[in-house]
C-alpha cells in the first residue's frame, strides 16, 4: 500500500521574483492510499521542477472526502537562502531548516512588567494595598489634581463647571 503510485499536477502556477520562488496549487492522487507524506511530495516536486529537496515546502493540504485525492499549496524557492529568508519560521522548523524557539509557559515565567496605573508608585507590597483598584483609585485622584491645577493656571475657574 505504502509502494502505490501517486500522481502529481500542478495548477495556478505563478513565478514570483520578487520572493524568489515559484508558487503552485498541487493536485495529488493518491488511490488505494489514505495520504502522502509532505516529505515525499517535497522530493517529488523538488525532482519535477530541478531544484533541491531543501527548496520547496509544501503546506495546507486537505483531503478530498472518501479519499483518493488531496489538494495543498507548494513554494519552490530559487535558493536555500531565499526559504530562510522569507518562508516563515514555524514552517521552517517543520521542515527543519531552523530550530524550534523554546520559550517558558506564562505560568512559569516571572511576572515582570508592571501596570500603567502603578508605574509611578512602589510596589503593592511598599503601598499596603491589596487589590489594584485601590492603586487606579490613587493615580486617578493624582490626576485630577493635576488637572485642576492646570485649569487654575489658566485662569479658569473649575468649580463653575456645575
Amino acid at each position: 500500500m505504502a509502494d502505490a503510485p501517486i500522481t502529481l499536477r500542478t495548477r495556478k502556477f505563478i513565478r514570483n521574483p520578487l520572493l524568489a520562488r515559484k508558487q503552485m496549487v498541487v493536485d495529488v492522487l493518491h488511490p488505494n492510499r489514505a495520504n502522502v507524506s509532505k516529505d515525499d511530495l517535497r522530493g517529488k516536486l523538488a525532482d519535477l521542477y530541478k531544484a533541491n529537496k531543501d527548496q520547496v515546502s509544501v503546506f495546507g493540504f486537505r483531503t478530498q472526502f472518501g479519499g483518493g485525492k488531496s489538494t495543498g499549496f507548494a513554494l519552490v524557492y530559487d535558493s536555500h537562502e531565499a526559504l530562510k529568508k522569507f518562508e516563515p519560521h514555524y514552517r521552517l522548523v517543520r521542515i527543519g531548516a531552523a530550530a524550534k524557539i523554546e520559550k517558558a509557559s506564562r505560568q512559569q515565567q516571572p511576572f515582570q512588567e508592571v501596570p500603567w496605573y502603578r508605574q509611578d508608585q512602589g510596589s503593592q507590597e511598599e503601598q499596603g494595598l491589596n487589590h489594584s483598584f485601590a492603586g487606579v483609585m490613587m493615580v486617578i485622584q493624582k490626576r485630577a489634581l493635576i488637572i485642576a491645577l492646570n485649569l487654575r493656571n489658566l485662569g479658569i475657574n473649575y468649580y463653575s463647571f456645575y
